[in-house]
């Protein structure tokens, strides 16, 4: 498989992690253009879409093979009703206000409205200081089985606050249905740190990183970057075009 290397040491703060995420995108070496047209299919899956300026955009206008955005099918999950919008003008987009989960029911979630997470059964993410409220979830593998099939160019973005770790183990076990996944893996990363991220974006995302701040581990991540990076890794042996997201 040639594809872009892996980031190997965890990011020394919020901001190498950034930069980790931009590379990843800068160099990136997606699935091969050849290979797509064998397929019966184009299909896109975004896992956590919230607006469709959001994310769903950017597939739009630097997917390299999304140039014929109207011909590709599209599925946009967000458990959020309030961050849904500008999808309206898309026929080829069909947005799904459930969670996406390992099993097909209700999850709890907490800051719903802000930054909405699943508080998991394993206490390895999700905010359980917050109150939760009660909303259904969708078995993300057995939605792809279900609805879509082998000879299907699958590309999926996961961006699910910790959730993929319900989901990323069916994935790898099912290796033949998606081929290409862009995800954000929410490990115990440094924090951001606010508004000193605004100095870093003005210096131009500099390699070296020397902008001082308290370095303080997200609260609600448990996992670890090594643990995510073994992920990709398992991926990829999979033949899956596994990249980073953020």
């Amino acid at each position: 498989m040639e594809i872009e290397e892996l980031w190997e040491n965890e990011p020394r703060d919020y901001f190498e992690h950034c930069y980790m995420v931009e590379q990843s995108k800068e160099n990136l070496i997606p699935y091969p253009e050849n290979k797509i047209k064998n397929f019966n299919k184009k299909i896109f899956i975004n896992l956590g879409s919230q607006h469709f300026e959001t994310s769903t955009l950017w597939f739009k206008e630097n997917y390299p093979h999304m140039k014929d955005f109207d011909n590709w099918e599209i599925y946009c999950f967000e458990c959020d009703k309030s961050k849904i919008s500008g999808y309206e003008k898309y026929k080829n987009i069909k947005v799904i206000n459930k969670a996406v989960y390992n099993y097909n029911g209700y999850v709890n979630v907490s800051n719903l409205g802000k930054m909405a997470t699943v508080n998991s059964e394993d206490g390895k993410s999700g905010n359980y200081s917050k109150i939760t409220i009660r909303i259904p979830c969708i078995n993300f593998i057995e939605f792809v089985k279900n609805n879509f099939s082998k000879d299907d160019f699958i590309l999926v973005k996961c961006d699910i606050e910790g959730s993929e770790f319900a989901i990323i183990d069916d994935i790898i076990s099912n290796p033949d249905y998606i081929k290409e996944l862009f995800i954000e893996f929410h490990y115990n990363s440094w924090i951001n740190p606010g508004i000193e991220k605004i100095k870093w974006i003005e210096a131009g995302k500099p390699r070296i990183f020397d902008i001082k701040h308290k370095k303080t581990r997200h609260p609600h991540f448990r996992h670890t970057f090594d643990e995510c990076k073994n992920y990709m890794k398992l991926l990829r042996e999979k033949n899956i075009f596994a990249h980073w997201w953020h």
